[in-house]
């Protein structure tokens, strides 16, 4: 409905709204792959792995990549349950049963299909993304995540010229961070993850408690909306973040090395966010940055798409030979 609208909210017209509801229990409360024109608000999200996500990295989906998502008036909190330590790892987990039947589905049981940050109030990886007047707290990792995912890497697109296609022109203003609607200090890890990359994305006048600040892992300040993001390369530290974790299978890989995502984040001192506190990160400069992230990237899109035909190959094995007996 709004692919080819240059404003990134509020929006005037939604294809999808969603409005007082509960979302709580789940590895992702709400999830929207190429999750385009939607409306959510006035919503409580709450208890889960992650909050919600709107993303462009599953392949075979219609609207790709994600755009015009509007995030308005909901609470976020406390999205830190952990269903890869509880469910899906060690030999013995419940996840890894293969009949549906002895999971346990019906006690409540979740077994998450992709690796997910834990402990995460909001998750974005498309464009144009509107998200404003949230109260956001206790999401012991972060607030928000914007970030940016290779389409080579999960969508099986190696055009050139649409491998900076997602995660540009997202606006983040007048959410309140870190504290509960009765006033209690709960901070969140840190208010702000971004990975550096993407055009157009904006964070203006969020609101802390008082004696604290908004906290995130940008080594300046991060862009205001009268003066946005120009740089579409990210940062090569923070984008390989998901090499690792892009390997999760829930049955083969169900905690993949050097990734922390599916590890339960440490609940953060409410002491976070006090002035002179801000969570930085040292930039990535130098003139063979970006040449050295695509080099990188490249090389784990490579490793990673082997590795996956490789599983998905040995489940049809195993599928055929089942057959067979």
């Amino acid at each position: 409905m709004n692919t080819q609208n240059t404003n990134t909210g509020p929006l005037t017209r939604w294809a999808v709204e969603v409005k007082r509801c509960r979302m709580h229990h789940n590895a992702l409360g709400f999830s929207g792959t190429a999750g385009n024109s939607v409306y959510v608000h006035h919503n409580k999200i709450h208890d889960n792995g992650l909050g919600f996500i709107v993303e462009s990295i599953l392949g075979g989906h219609p609207g790709m990549p994600q755009d015009h998502g509007w995030f308005e008036n909901n609470k976020i909190y406390s999205n830190n349950t952990n269903y890869y330590e509880q469910y899906v790892q060690g030999d013995d987990a419940a996840c890894q049963e293969e009949l549906p039947a002895d999971i346990g589905f019906e006690k409540g049981v979740v077994c998450p299909a992709f690796g997910f940050p834990v402990g995460t109030g909001g998750m974005i990886i498309g464009n144009h993304n509107f998200v404003s007047s949230n109260h956001v707290w206790d999401n012991w990792r972060q607030g928000f995540m914007l970030f940016w995912v290779p389409p080579a890497l999960m969508r099986d697109d190696y055009d050139p010229t649409h491998q900076q296609d997602n995660s540009n022109f997202n606006a983040f203003t007048k959410n309140e961070l870190g504290y509960s609607p009765k006033g209690e200090v709960l901070p969140n890890g840190i208010d702000f993850f971004w990975d550096e990359a993407g055009q157009g994305n904006c964070w203006q006048d969020n609101l802390t408690a008082p004696g604290k600040e908004v906290t995130h892992n940008y080594a300046l300040d991060l862009p205001d909306c009268g003066n946005p993001s120009q740089w579409p390369i990210g940062n090569l530290v923070k984008t390989t973040q998901l090499i690792p974790c892009a390997t999760y299978d829930r049955f083969s890989n169900p905690d993949p090395p050097a990734c922390d995502w599916l590890d339960t984040p440490e609940q953060p001192s409410t002491d976070a966010g006090a002035a002179g506190t801000q969570v930085r990160s040292a930039p990535l400069d130098g003139p063979g940055a970006p040449a050295a992230l695509v080099a990188v990237t490249l090389v784990g899109v490579l490793g990673i798409r082997v590795a996956g035909v490789r599983r998905r190959q040995r489940r049809l094995d195993g599928a055929d030979a089942a057959d067979a007996a």
